[in-house]
């Protein structure tokens, strides 16, 4: 008896454990937020998600999604196409999608409507968003077209690079030629410059002696002079005195006679 008691506890037991319970979704709800740089409704809707996924209640069951369509043309065109998606005619932003409910335009009365269509979406098990693979392509294309404007760019970056070293190496070797040629034809110049340099110096040389010559003889006659003219005054002195003396001894004699 206390062997199939036993039996029967663990037969149960196992029984209990395989009866399925119900559970949350794993991954978060995702809220697609489609809105416009300066759209004040938009921003209201946002500041709204912003409280509530601060909320301990909410924080945890879902994750925004954010296309800005007013400045972006890609953006804009694809938030027309998740409209006719939906079966919404798309009047503008904000516009908000939870699961398969649909939001066009925002007021603080939605608020209510969807904190709660946040938790029937992430309580639902067999949920599946019907935008998930969509939103997903458009990501991945535009990821592609960045990465592949940023290899086109970085090619061009590459090409003008090259382009540029080779203008440059060009160049520089144009100005060292220009400049080895300017050194020769300065080699060759100078001997010419230094003959003509003495050519025009020698007669400013000469001139110069000729000058000082001149100079100097000037002041030799001076000095000639200066000496030559007392000399010639004495004799005279002594010629004057030796007639006066004549003279005087002629006139005694004629005298006496």
């Amino acid at each position: 008896m206390k062997k199939k008691s036993i039996i029967l506890l663990m037969v149960a037991f196992l029984s209990f454990l395989a009866i399925p319970f119900k559970t949350n979704a794993t991954t978060p709800v995702t809220i697609y937020f489609f809105r416009g740089d300066g759209c004040s409704y938009c921003a209201a809707a946002e500041s709204f998600l912003e409280s509530l996924a601060e909320d301990e209640e909410y924080k945890d069951l879902f994750v925004v999604k954010e296309f800005e369509t007013w400045y972006d043309e890609d953006n804009a065109d694809f938030a027309e196409e998740v409209a006719d998606v939906m079966g919404d005619d798309l009047g503008g932003v904000p516009y908000i999608i939870i699961g398969d409910e649909t939001w066009n335009g925002y007021s603080s009365n939605y608020d209510e409507d969807l904190k709660a269509k946040i938790k029937e979406v992430a309580e639902d098990e067999n949920f599946v968003d019907p935008l998930a693979e969509m939103v997903a392509n458009y990501e991945a294309g535009n990821s592609e077209e960045n990465n592949s404007s940023l290899v086109s760019i970085a090619i061009l970056l590459g090409v003008v690079i090259v382009i540029g070293g080779g203008l440059y190496f060009a160049r520089r070797g144009v100005e060292s030629d220009s400049e080895k040629e300017s050194k020769t034809e300065k080699k060759k110049e100078i001997p010419s410059e230094k003959k003509d340099e003495k050519v025009v110096e020698e007669p400013e040389e000469k001139a110069e002696e000729v000058a000082e010559k001149k100079t100097e003889e000037k002041k030799e006659e001076q000095v000639v002079e200066k000496t030559s003219k007392p000399k010639t005054t004495k004799k005279n002195a002594s010629k004057n005195t030796n007639t006066k003396k004549k003279t005087t001894t002629t006139k005694k004699k004629i005298i006496a006679k």
